[in-house]
């Protein structure tokens, strides 16, 4: 009895797992096979392991030129003619509901079928027009819906725009052979197959290069973005308020960067130390762009504020004041993480600052100011300034004993950058200083993630 019933299990397990054309499942208890897409995977044609990964960054929209549809369409080619060699990503960017579609699509296994779609559409989508184009391709339009509703793919779009902002892409749409640009202008209206097979054959000669080194082939793509990052060679800036700048030198001593104003984690993997007058704003600008450069490409940073002017200035009485107040705020410490209460202070401070130039207010009031829009203790404040005066004039000489001579400067991986206003130039540093030995939770964030 055992054995006929063992016999029936197996018979039966045979019948509802084989292909549905084969024999159909029994009425009860059968079991039902769904495809299951992981919704955060970027679309994709090709093995993961294959030696050359192209990947098109790109916004789908309606109304695309016929010339950038085509040049789309050759990359399909360039993967079909090479169905093994090549991986084609498809890395989409936000803009608008049919970005967060798109994705959605792709969860549902109709990302091709829909962008084919999207770009045969010569009219704009409504969201309405959207749903109805959804549901002709057999899309859950509630599930798209749901999507938008939700931002389900914000990560994404997130992740795909901080790589694209970490390997210095400028243009939309942009394509990478293993991590670097194609050759081919790719947005150009003659980019031919044949330009796009050179760019293939050296990115495949690259790849074989590694694999001979011994590099395993799930670990290409990696290499060749720190490859990419280890190739950046640091600027020579220049360009200070104050006086004359210098080449870049390391701080010796160190700037130590305890009870300053900052941002970010205190066990980041590198400060970035920015010395200025607490009257600077265009350093502040450069801080709003370091800030930027933290939030969407390189988050394990952390951004610290020192005040540093020239001490024989006709103002230094005012701005040793202004420094001191930053200092106090640090100390009292009425901020929230990521910023200190002292980040609070400069970002406040600057801001009034830069105002104040239409119309002059004495300093004392203008510390009142900063301490009642930041809600500071002001009696807490002036026993600190008490106590405290003097400590930036303190900070300024130990600075100029580390061989800071110019407002403002920074100082990325220890050395000191006099007059430093690029924030491509800052994010080059950044990069070079991180290429030696990338940590594994910022390779994380810096989107090393399998394709």
């Amino acid at each position: 009895m055992k054995r006929l019933a063992i016999a029936a299990l197996v018979a039966w397990s045979s019948i509802a797992l084989a292909d549905d054309a084969a024999a159909p499942p029994p009425k009860e208890g059968h079991i039902v096979r769904v495809e299951h897409r992981d919704p955060a995977a970027a679309p994709a044609r090709g093995p993961v392991d294959a030696p050359v990964t192209i990947e098109l960054f790109f916004v789908p929209q309606v109304s695309m030129s016929m010339t950038r549809v085509q040049a789309f369409k050759l990359l399909e080619q360039l993967q079909a003619k090479h169905p093994t060699r090549v991986r084609l990503v498809w890395r989409v960017l936000r803009q608008g509901m049919i970005s967060t579609a798109a994705l959605e699509a792709q969860a549902q296994g109709k990302f091709f079928e829909f962008l084919d779609r999207i770009f045969a559409e010569r009219n704009s989508l409504s969201k309405d027009g959207l749903f109805k184009l959804a549901a002709s391709l057999g899309l859950d339009t509630e599930r798209v819906a749901a999507a938008i509703q939700q931002d389900r793919y914000a990560q994404t779009f997130s992740d795909n725009d901080r790589r694209s902002k970490r390997l210095h892409l400028t243009v939309n749409p942009a394509v990478l052979f293993n991590s670097s640009p194609s050759r081919a202008s790719f947005i150009s209206s003659n980019v031919q197959l044949a330009d796009l097979e050179k760019s293939y054959d050296e990115a495949y000669a690259r790849a074989q290069d590694l694999l001979e080194q011994g590099v395993p082939a799930s670990e290409l793509s990696a290499t060749f973005d720190e490859k990419v990052l280890a190739s950046v060679t640091p600027p020579l800036p220049s360009g200070g308020d104050d006086e004359d700048t210098h080449d870049q030198m390391l701080a010796s001593p160190p700037i130590g960067t305890a009870g300053l104003p900052s941002v970010g984690d205190d066990d980041a993997t590198m400060p970035i130390i920015f010395l200025c007058s607490p009257n600077n704003t265009g350093c502040q600008r450069m801080i709003d762009r370091a800030l930027a450069i933290q939030k969407d490409i390189y988050p394990d940073l952390r951004l610290v504020w020192g005040p540093w002017f020239d001490v024989g200035r006709d103002d230094n009485a005012e701005l040793a004041m202004f420094g001191d107040a930053a200092l106090c705020a640090e100390q009292l410490g009425s901020g929230s993480p990521p910023r200190s209460s002292g980040w609070l202070w400069v970002e406040t401070m600057t801001k009034q600052l830069g105002q104040s130039r239409r119309g002059r207010v004495e300093p004392e009031k203008r510390v009142d100011a900063i301490a009642k829009e930041l809600e500071v203790d002001t009696r807490r404040l002036a026993a600190c300034q008490a106590v405290m005066a003097g400590t930036t004039l303190k900070f300024i000489e130990k600075a100029r004993d580390s061989g800071v001579r110019v407002s403002p400067s920074v100082i990325v991986g220890g050395r000191i950058y006099a007059g430093l206003n690029d924030a491509n130039q800052l994010q080059t540093l950044i990069e070079a200083e991180l290429a030696p030995g990338l940590s594994d939770s910022l390779r994380e964030h810096l989107g090393y993630w399998p394709h």
